[in-house]
């Protein structure tokens, strides 16, 4: 093909298997798969046999959303990393800070062995490229094909991206697979405030994209628009405290109900 209609993003988010492994004198979470030999969401495959880990070896640092909060990002590091049939996973350190106590402790690396987030991001940078028909990649995959998960855009252009050979860059924890209501009672029970920051991040994602629906079906006014916006970044700055509140479920709420009455008014 001349022209992808899908390309490679930068980072691929995974969901952690059920079963954890853990040392909690050490803080340390053991076996936990982040990359994965299947189509991603993103449409494409990272080959975990290509992923050169040299340079992350070097500085084997476990970011928290890729750094993207501000402030230092670094939680713990990976203690070893092992390729296996399903991908790749890693041994994860957490540091002996506030935040990396508190991660350890969403993860399940406390005494209950309780896991109240599972998601964690993988990134790098592609080397090598190529693009794949879907029954290629089903062949390719065998036993880890499955249907359910390739998205619509693979199948309407018969597009599959497949990084051959890639450099790991880092792996970070993510909001991604996170049960919102155990968030809300590590925050609320266990006084754990990154887990009601991972909520108003959640939440607050949420609302931006119903909000970006709402002003492409050209269903709410400007001004509207203008003051949800300023809600929106007004509320990731409170952090924790907007979780707390409620404030931006209450937001998420309020976009709902407005994406609902548009989609309603469309079909009279």
């Amino acid at each position: 093909m001349s022209e992808h209609k899908i390309n490679p993003p930068a980072r691929l988010e995974r969901v952690m298997n059920q079963t954890i492994d853990v040392d909690v004198d050490s803080r340390i979470l053991k076996r936990a798969l982040f990359v994965t030999r299947s189509i991603a969401s993103d449409g494409g495959i990272v080959v975990p046999e290509g992923i050169n880990v040299k340079f992350f070896e070097q500085n084997p640092v476990v970011l928290l959303r890729h750094g993207r909060d501000g402030g230092f990002p670094v939680v713990g590091r990976s203690l070893n990393l092992k390729p296996t049939a399903e991908g790749m996973e890693s041994e994860t350190q957490f540091a002996d800070t506030e935040l990396g106590r508190e991660i350890a402790y969403l993860y399940g690396v406390n005494q209950e062995k309780e896991v109240y987030a599972r998601g964690w991001s993988f990134g790098w940078d592609t080397l090598e490229m190529e693009t794949w028909t879907l029954e290629h990649a089903k062949a390719w995959l065998g036993s880890y094909y499955d249907e359910d998960v390739v998205p619509p855009a693979v199948k309407r252009w018969d597009e599959v991206w497949v990084a051959l050979k890639s450099v790991m860059n880092e792996y970070s924890a993510v909001p991604l697979g996170a049960d919102k209501k155990a968030l809300s009672r590590a925050h609320s029970e266990h006084g754990i405030r990154i887990a009601g920051e991972m909520l108003t991040t959640m939440d607050l994602e949420d609302a931006t994209t119903r909000l970006l629906e709402l002003e492409k079906k050209e269903a709410i006014s400007r001004e509207r628009f203008e003051k949800i916006e300023r809600d929106i970044q007004a509320l990731r700055r409170d952090g924790a405290s907007a979780a707390a509140r409620g404030d931006s479920e209450a937001l998420v709420r309020e976009l709902t109900d407005l994406t609902e009455m548009a989609r309603t008014r469309q079909k009279s």
